[in-house]
């Protein structure tokens, strides 16, 4: 008797057919690279076909921009976001980057600071009780980036991390995070984050030659059979397109 797994898509229908339809329900996600490498663009797909497809609701937090530049971006995608802001609770937002921007020019003596991880879990924890996370609703957690909350303490990534998929797992909830590549270790911001995740997507620019070259790694995703290549994709006006599929 097989195991049946329900899958969650990644927005990205050509990276669906890779890992056996998506994400497994309830996992944890980390997508990290260096800037510019699209990112936040990989985040907006998953938000955008949880919202328009999988009519599931979205949690966005938003932690190195304002949720207004994030709205910008989605709608230059054609994946425009915020018809689900109206109406019918269906995407809830959590703007950390604009209170921590709000803290610091209010004053210096301020003791709540919104990039704390207590301060997330509680913001977190507001939101599903909001939109019935305990009633089995179909919920999106995205993270964007968990790297701003390890920027104090790097070494403390792996037991941040831990503490984070502790408290805020819930089975009908599937998280991504969006991570930054240490500029000198080239390796995820953050040692031992990525044992904690269920899933580790990397995306990477190379240079070859005068051009420099887009790639995706799946380099984990726990309960599925993953392609051991590296993936080129592009970045066109519709968002991120693979460009040939491992055989």
């Amino acid at each position: 008797m097989s195991l049946r797994i329900k899958r969650i898509s990644t927005g990205i229908p050509e990276l669906d057919l890779l890992i056996e339809g998506g994400f497994p329900e309830g996992s944890w996600i980390m997508v990290s690279g260096m800037p510019g490498t699209g990112k936040t663009i990989f985040a907006i797909h998953f938000i955008y076909n949880s919202l328009a497809v999988d009519n599931a609701k979205v949690i966005v937090v938003t932690t190195e921009q304002e949720f207004g530049d994030y709205l910008l971006q989605a709608k230059r995608l054609n994946m425009d976001i915020s018809p689900w802001l109206r109406g019918e609770k269906k995407l809830y937002i959590i703007d950390l980057f604009h209170l921590a921007k709000r803290a610091r020019e209010m004053s210096k003596e301020v003791r709540v600071d919104p990039l704390d991880i207590p301060v997330l879990v509680d913001s977190v924890r507001r939101a599903y009780k909001e939109l019935g996370v305990d009633k089995g609703e179909d919920i999106r957690l995205v993270i964007d980036s968990i790297s701003a909350f390890y920027a104090r303490a790097p070494v403390k990534a792996r037991s941040m991390t831990y503490e984070l998929k502790l408290r805020l797992h819930r089975r009908n909830v599937t998280t991504l995070l969006t991570s930054q590549f240490a500029v000198t270790t080239r390796g995820t911001f953050g040692y031992g984050a990525e044992h904690i995740v269920d899933g580790v997507i990397e995306l990477e620019l190379v240079e070859e030659g005068n051009e420099l070259k887009r790639y995706m790694w799946i380099k984990k995703l726990r309960m599925t059979k993953i392609p051991l290549k590296r993936i080129p994709f592009d970045i066109t006006d519709e968002g991120i397109r693979l460009e040939e599929l491992p055989s």
